[in-house]
């Protein structure tokens, strides 16, 4: 359990420097996340990581709406 456990901090902490706050932030203003019905592949491959990622860096930002989806 517990390398299970190291195993997601690693990869949250990859997350960061992966998708830096300031390019997301820009990125979640654009209208195309607002209309989009599942904006998380499209955000993974402009930042070229996995959709998982995206996903746990959306988490930790605090994005529930976008996760969600």
């Amino acid at each position: 359990m517990e390398a299970e456990e190291t195993g997601k901090e690693a990869e949250v902490f990859a997350a960061y420097p992966l998708i830096p706050e300031d390019k997301l932030n820009e990125k979640l203003k654009e209208e195309w996340i607002k209309d989009s019905p599942d904006p998380i592949p499209e955000l993974a491959e402009e930042s070229q990581v996995p959709e998982n990622f995206m996903r746990k860096r959306l988490k930790f930002k605090g994005n529930p709406s976008i996760i969600e989806i």
